[in-house]
Order: structure tokens, then sequence, then C-alpha cells
């Protein structure tokens, strides 16, 4: 774990990335992440997870919560992909999480490429996902849609 401070120039171009779309709710993350800070930083090993802290007076998304995973990216020293979600929890920005789906997360990452996932239906209810360089409108807004709340 690491001091809390400024983002890096990897995390901020994976923030400005995931936040990459025309939506009312981007908007107000976009206007989140200009101040953003990080809380800390969380090597695990296989991954990291980055805690984002921003302004309290800095806008809310309307949309309660949803999680974006649609950034592709290619990092150096992570031969076999990225999984990168970002989470935004009672319309704030929460945290970002990186996973090596193989091998070691570095622990100064070097992105490579940066790109965009696209769900592609392969049965009822079961999707696939397939590496473009544009975002995919009909992904993003399964991932930005309300969900319903779970329990009771």
């Amino acid at each position: 774990m690491t001091d809390p401070g400024e983002l890096t120039a990897f995390e901020r171009k994976v923030l400005d990335a995931c936040l990459d779309a025309p939506h009312p709710d981007l908007d107000a993350l976009r206007r989140q992440a200009l101040g953003a800070r990080v809380g800390t930083r969380t090597h695990t090993g296989v991954g990291a997870y980055l805690d984002l802290i921003v302004a309290e007076d800095a806008p809310h998304a309307s949309n309660p919560g949803f999680a974006i995973g649609d950034v592709n990216l290619t990092v150096r020293d992570v031969p076999h992909g990225v999984a990168t979600i970002l989470y935004a929890v009672d319309g704030v920005l929460k945290f970002i999480e990186f996973a090596a789906h193989d091998g070691e997360w570095p622990q100064d990452p070097g992105l490579l490429d940066i790109g965009y996932l696209k769900e592609v239906a392969v049965g009822d209810g079961v999707w696939s996902l397939v590496p473009t360089k544009v975002r995919d409108p009909a992904t993003l807004a399964r991932a930005l849609a309300p969900r319903a709340p779970t329990g009771a």
C-alpha cells in the first residue's frame, strides 16, 4: 500500500478512458475526476486497487451505483490482458480495480495501448467481450443502467 496523493499518468489515462462518453452521469463523474486524489493504492500481486477521494461538493451521478468494465488495457509485462473496473458508489467515484488475467501485476505499470471491449451476445443472457478501438454505446449503456436493489 502506498501513501495518498495524485493519480499517476497511467491511472489518469485509465480514469479518463472510463469516463469518455457523452452521458449525464459520466459528465458528473468527469467533474469529480478533475480534482480526484488517491486515498490508497493497494498492490495485490496479481492486480491493484486504487481508492479515490473526490471533493465533497462535487456533483453526484444520478445513478447511485454502477461499475464500468469495458476499458481494455495492454500493459507492459502483462501478456494476457487486464481486467479493469471503475466503481461509482452513491453517485461518487469510489475505486478502480486492475487484475492481470494471468501472472503478476507490475509495481509500475506501463500503458502500451488503451481501447474498449464490446459485449457480443453468444447465447440467451450470455455475453463475450471483443476488443475494439471505439467504445460501444450499447455495452456502456448496460453498465450505466440503473440496477434493482438486491436483498429484502
